[in-house]
């Protein structure tokens, strides 16, 4: 599962980007989440 979010940057004329975070399951040894963010994208979508 996946799910964006806008935050707020003053580095660009919109003033926000967006980032993804996508869940990838469950790590064997320790049985915690594991998850990966990345930002900084113009759009919500491409």
């Amino acid at each position: 599962m996946a799910y964006y979010r806008k935050y707020n940057v003053k580095s660009n004329a919109k003033g926000y980007s967006w980032s993804y975070t996508v869940q990838l399951g469950k790590d064997p040894k320790t049985g915690k989440r594991v998850q990966v963010t990345r930002r900084g994208f113009e759009k919500k979508r491409s």
